[in-house]
């Protein structure tokens, strides 16, 4: 509710920063598909187009030009472990994704849209001593707000239409 009432003005930039650690450990990396992938990119090429997806709902465009590096610092998680990208959008709006699979990657999902007339910001947080996971919500350096996970449609449904007011 807060995040639909605010208004950042037009989106300048974007950025998210994603952390998913995966340990020997992770069920998912124990999956037989990934021990073998017929495909190239591993845990980015499966999960890099859902993070894509929440910086195109943020911006209401796809990207119209990408650059990227990626990078391999761990034995456990096949290549890439790292990727770090810069997208301009259509009206000259820039996006920048940062995503690490390493298994000492901090845990972390950050979502921050600046427009002319202030910032929202979305972060992966626990409610203080519940052990309920969510969002810290943000608008414009205000009071944050915590809105508990819900499912990602309606999580970032709300998000986004603070961010295109």
């Amino acid at each position: 509710e807060r995040l639909a009432s605010a208004d950042i003005g037009t989106v300048r930039s974007v950025r998210l920063s994603v952390g998913a650690p995966i340990t020997e450990g992770n069920p998912y990396a124990q999956t037989a598909w990934r021990q073998s992938p017929d495909h190239v990119g591993a845990y980015f090429g499966d999960a890099g187009p859902h993070y894509v997806a929440a910086l195109r709902a943020a911006v209401g465009s796809a990207p119209r030009g990408v650059r990227a590096l990626a990078t391999q610092g761990s034995q456990v998680v096949p290549a890439p472990d790292a990727v770090a990208a810069v997208m301009t959008f259509p009206g000259d709006v820039l996006g920048t994704l940062h995503c690490s699979f390493h298994p000492k990657a901090p845990k972390r999902f950050e979502l921050v849209v600046d427009g002319d007339k202030g910032t929202a910001s979305m972060i992966r947080t626990e409610a203080v001593g519940t052990g309920i996971f969510g969002y810290s919500v943000d608008v414009n350096n205000g009071e944050h707000s915590f809105c508990p996970f819900s499912g990602v449609p309606r999580e970032l449904s709300a998000f986004i239409t603070a961010v295109r007011k």
